[in-house]
């Protein structure tokens, strides 16, 4: 399955379970059928506009699409 990044941010700051892993990304994506919903992304940074995969080794993680 592959989405649209529709939407990115960077965090600086998050709750003491996940702060070990700051900084880290949070998109709005939309999936086929205009469905969106957020996101966790890990590898390099995306843009708006970027293909994005589900992340086969970090359940509920996304990443970059391969060109």
């Amino acid at each position: 399955m592959t989405a649209t990044v529709y939407s990115v941010t960077r965090l600086h700051a998050a709750g003491e379970a996940f702060e070990h892993e700051l900084p880290f990304q949070l998109a709005v994506v939309e999936l086929p059928g205009n469905v969106r919903t957020t996101v966790r992304i890990v590898g390099p940074p995306v843009e708006i506009g970027d293909k994005v995969i589900p992340d086969a080794a970090i359940p509920s993680c996304w990443r970059l699409a391969p060109p």
